[in-house]
């Protein structure tokens, strides 16, 4: 099991011999778990990286971020919007339910009141057939986390659904078997934001080998980051997803309801001074490469930032010690 004192046990393929990854990217990880799990309502977390290289820091502080994610509740606006979202949709809206290890395609028929409960209805099998069996789900709120409007909208119920099994990666299992990974494989929200060159994110997060050691085989079981991060980019449509990447080089994107606890990767300097206003409103992990064209100015904007808002400068508690070449920076602000 992965933990923080035990991050060694992630291992990277170089020259094609499995070698452990190296501390810089235990430092990360660890980072990306103590920012998430020192978010507080009430205020918005800033934490800047300056860097030689942003090489992967992104993608590894982002992994850390999913398990403390893992690790703490469900938060009740996102619950709760998540809920409203899907009651507003028209009823025969196509969509993907989650039930325990499996997946079905259905339909939005409506709502319900059960026990005083607004409960949503969740069709999965086509009526026409006459049959006496349970067609319509009736989800609570948190029950509808696992319910996710579907992409692809020219849908029929079939008459017999047998749904799409869920299976947990070994990678997972063994890797990661001390974190509720089950949510990740059953709740879509966009936890976070990740702001970077799209080819460049899936070169780091799905192309590249990541693997854990089997103690009891001596065999590696191999994946990648995206296992944790769940891009929604990089799953297929049916697959649950955490994040939402952005390309740096878009223009416009339409967010939605965003929780106390939304949070956004800026990876490199473009990316902040592109979609930082956008994005103000939740709180931020910005990568800095220092040999970037626009890393003065990415600095000139954020010396704005920190000098105009009302903030608290903290110090962020890191097992794992700062790499040489690292800054790092972290305040925080009052939201308004």
């Amino acid at each position: 099991m992965i933990t923080e004192k035990n991050l060694d046990r992630l291992y990277i393929k170089i020259n094609n011999k499995w070698v452990a990854l190296p501390e810089w990217s235990n430092y990360f990880i660890n980072l990306g778990k103590t920012f998430h799990s020192n978010l507080s309502p009430n205020i918005f977390a800033r934490m800047v990286l300056t860097l030689p290289s942003r090489d992967y820091a992104g993608v590894f502080t982002g992994a850390g971020t999913i398990l403390s994610m893992l690790s703490s509740e469900l938060d009740e606006k996102v619950i709760n919007d998540h809920f409203e979202d899907i009651k507003n949709q028209k009823v025969g809206t196509s969509v993907i339910y989650r039930k325990k290890d499996r997946i079905y395609r259905g339909i939005f028929s409506g709502k319900e009141s059960v026990g005083g409960e607004e409960r949503l209805k969740i069709t999965i099998q086509n009526t026409s057939t006459g049959s006496s069996r349970s067609l319509t789900e009736l989800l609570n709120r948190k029950q509808a986390l696992s319910v996710q409007i579907a992409e692809n909208k020219d849908y029929k119920l079939p008459q017999n659904p047998q749904g799409k099994e869920v299976k947990q990666s070994p990678f997972l299992k063994l890797g990661f078997a001390g974190y509720d990974i089950s949510r990740l494989l059953t709740l879509s929200q966009s936890n976070f934001y990740y702001i970077g060159r799209k080819k460049r994110v899936m070169e780091e997060a799905v192309e590249t080998e990541i693997a854990v050691l089997d103690p009891a085989t001596r065999e590696y079981i191999a994946s990648n980051l995206n296992e944790l991060l769940r891009i929604k980019d990089f799953v297929g449509e049916q697959e649950s997803y955490q994040c939402t990447l952005i390309p740096s080089s878009s223009k416009d994107h339409s967010f939605g309801s965003l929780s106390p606890s939304t949070f956004t990767i800026f990876d490199g300097a473009t990316s902040y001074l592109r979609w930082a206003e956008q994005l103000k409103n939740t709180h931020w992990i910005l990568i800095l490469d220092r040999t970037e064209v626009q890393f003065q100015n990415a600095l000139f904007h954020l010396q704005e930032e920190y000098l105009l808002s009302s903030k608290q400068q903290k110090q962020l508690n890191i097992e794992t010690d700062i790499p040489m070449g690292v800054e790092m920076m972290y305040w925080e602000v009052a939201q308004e």
